[in-house]
């Protein structure tokens, strides 16, 4: 793909996101690789929700666009640690610390765990988020406390150029997310 391609892209949805995305060049240490990673940042409840995607330069004009990522922090007093996986041979042998949401679909195929089954209930109470990652596998979210700052990061492992329409649902489900954690 070509990178003014992916510049151009980015600008389409920076327009209706109606934020400005930066793109900053990240140079290799080492590779003959430049990694270009465009960054927005919109406000959310007090804080910034930073959305990224990388994108790696193999010459002066080719590359390939990579996985985006949505992230958002706030103060927390209370550590708080949140994995959902796709369930394995494993998860099955040892499922004490397995947290479930009683819907036998999305139990049978994620593993969460969290040091939180209130937060977590809230979360996945919600059917819009388990349908969700029901429906794409390429979704990841993890949140995780330290010294009293929670990151949560939402990302799509899926090296593509996104459209608005999944900017769009991954915003609003970090948003959900969000909402479920700080109350």
């Amino acid at each position: 793909m070509k990178y003014k391609s992916w510049t151009e892209h980015i600008s389409s949805v920076e327009k209706k996101i109606d934020e400005e995305f930066k793109i900053i060049k990240r140079p290799s240490g080492g590779s003959c690789f430049d990694y270009m990673l465009s960054q927005c940042k919109l406000d959310y409840k007090s804080r910034q929700i930073i959305i990224e995607q990388v994108f790696t330069k193999s010459d002066y004009e080719n590359g390939t666009p990579g996985s985006i990522q949505f992230i958002y922090e706030y103060k927390n007093r209370n550590d708080f640690q949140l994995s959902i996986s796709e369930r394995d041979f494993f998860d099955k042998l040892f499922s004490n610390k397995r947290f479930t949401v009683k819907n036998p679909v999305f139990d049978k195929k994620f593993t969460i765990q969290s040091n939180d089954h209130i937060t977590a209930s809230k979360i996945f109470a919600d059917e819009a988020i388990q349908s969700i990652f029901l429906n794409n596998r390429f979704i990841i979210l993890n949140i995780s406390s330290k010294e009293s700052l929670t990151k949560i990061v939402l990302k799509n492992i899926s090296n593509k150029l996104y459209d608005f329409k999944e900017y769009e649902l991954m915003l609003n489900t970090l948003k959900l997310i969000i909402d479920s954690c700080r109350g």
